[in-house]
């Protein structure tokens, strides 16, 4: 699925489903965001504000808000802006939650893990994350700023990742 932004959108669940399998865009396969505009999509804090296979942000602005932001096997963030925040209420919850990599070789990237009573994480990956530009700030209330399983690589750009304290 391509999404061209133009002007302000906004995309939003209302459901409440018993369990938290619930997207505000779902897509199984690639997602791919480019153009001008903005994109505004909310899941409430128990669903995924964006879900799909793969992502990529070439342009544009994009804000997206559920218990994950932003949920996906990989994302690349090319350019534009993202910012995505995990609100999850009495779970755990991600700003960005990738089972694959993150690729940021440019634009901006916003990620709060903000659920300050159960681990939150600003990015958390199964795979690598990648910093070849641009800008990154991860938060979490409670847990990482950035969580891996593999490898953090910054070669260029300017990374803040910063965890909250949580009792072990």
């Amino acid at each position: 699925l391509s999404i061209s932004l133009a002007g302000e959108n906004s995309v939003s669940n209302t459901h409440t489903y018993a369990d938290d399998l619930i997207c505000a865009i779902c897509v199984v396969g690639n997602l791919s965001i480019d153009g001008s505009g903005m994109l505004t999509v909310d899941a409430g804090n128990r669903g995924r504000g964006i879900y799909c296979t793969s992502g990529t942000i070439k342009n544009g602005t994009v804000s997206a808000t559920g218990g994950q932001g932003v949920q996906c096997n990989d994302l690349s963030v090319e350019n534009g802006i993202l910012t995505a925040t995990g609100i999850a209420d009495n779970s755990s919850g991600a700003g960005i939650e990738a089972d694959g990599d993150v690729t940021i070789p440019g634009g901006t990237v916003t990620a709060a893990g903000t659920d300050p009573n159960h681990f939150s994480y600003g990015i958390r990956c199964g795979g690598n994350v990648r910093v070849e530009g641009g800008t990154v700030h991860a938060t979490s209330a409670y847990g990482n700023g950035i969580e891996f399983n593999t490898n953090v690589t910054i070669s260029g750009g300017n990374v803040t990742a910063t965890g909250g304290e949580y009792d072990s």
